[in-house]
């Protein structure tokens, strides 16, 4: 399992062809969960397009956070060594999901948006059983950028600027709940803590990019875009000077940032030196021969592999170790 670096591309390789459960179903959300598997979240063609998918980088989230009533999806659960489990059916109320393993055999389904109404909000996280029962609710805030689970259950869930400066009535009195950028919630959601660096020094205006690995959480915020890794409490930062990536891999000592503003088929590969991210060579990524298309549904970096699937279900990975500087 080699991936080509050679010339000035690096080409991902095509690991496996998520399949609906139901012949007509399509995809509509797709995410990596701690021990690399593929989360897919399947609707009818009817229901799909008021379910969007908020993708940053190739389109706009649907104006209504929430739906007025909720829609029938099914879950399927792809492993590294090729089982797929199919999971629900559930109903769910919330645009641009988010999906996320916990232990116990429970789902975390996470809507991007949600309304502050007025100190009601909307409650856009939901944890269901494998047969597609809900069993808790809870509001994690709005403009979640993305949602990350470890093993044991702990969340971090990311936040873009709506969700930290606030939107959707979301800012006043109170703070927005994804004011600091990352909050980390329990597996019955929650919150345990948030991102706060000391005097203020690093604030998160918009979390560009997560990558929660082992007991490490990655992240790699606008505006100066420092890479920070998060451990047991204590924060180490390097400087850099790539800006508008919106994936991070990296295994501790190298690093791969993967995008940039108008360049999401760049990828910039380095080192940690001297607290600052020294980069050694920059490339563009292709799938297989073919360059990266428009209908990306999710490209997510986990400990040392990027993970990229399409929205016809076409997982493709890279690997940080099969990368030379």
């Amino acid at each position: 399992m080699t991936t080509s670096t050679s010339g000035a591309t690096v080409s991902m390789r095509h690991f496996a062809t998520l399949r609906p459960p139901h012949p007509t179903d399509v995809l509509i959300s797709a995410d990596v969960g701690p021990g690399g598997e593929a989360l897919a979240i399947w609707a009818s063609t009817d229901d799909a397009p008021q379910l969007g998918w908020l993708n940053r980088h190739h389109g706009t989230s649907p104006q209504v956070p929430m739906l007025d009533e909720p829609v029938l999806v099914r879950l399927t659960r792809h492993q590294p060594n090729g089982n797929v489990r199919s999971l629900g059916p559930m109903r769910i109320n919330v645009r641009n999901p988010h999906v996320q393993p916990l232990p116990g055999d429970r789902y975390l389904v996470v809507g991007a948006r949600c309304r502050y109404n007025k100190g009601n909000p909307d409650r856009n996280a939901t944890v269901f059983s494998a047969q597609g029962r809900p069993l808790l609710t809870a509001t994690v805030g709005d403009g979640v950028q993305d949602v990350q689970a470890t093993s044991s259950g702990r969340l971090y869930v990311s936040y873009f600027d709506e969700g930290v400066y606030g939107s959707h009535g979301w800012g006043w009195p109170d703070p927005p709940i994804g004011s600091s950028g990352l909050v980390q919630f329990d597996d019955q959601l929650r919150p345990k803590w948030q991102f706060r660096s000391a005097n203020d020094a690093i604030r998160i205006d918009d979390c560009y990019a997560l990558n929660v690995s082992g007991t490490e959480v990655w992240v790699y915020p606008y505006d100066q875009f420092p890479i920070l890794r998060l451990r047991f409490g204590s924060m180490s930062v390097w400087t850099n000077e790539v800006t508008g990536a919106h994936a991070l891999i990296t295994d501790g000592t190298r690093c791969a940032l993967v995008g940039g503003y108008s360049l999401p088929d760049r990828i910039s590969i380095g080192r940690f030196r001297a607290g600052r991210f020294t980069l050694s060579r920059t490339s563009s990524i292709t799938l297989g021969e073919r360059p990266i298309p428009a209908s990306v549904l999710r490209q997510a970096g986990r400990g040392g592999t990027l993970h990229l699937i399409t929205t016809e279900g076409e997982w493709w990975q890279l690997r940080l170790s099969d990368l030379s500087e």
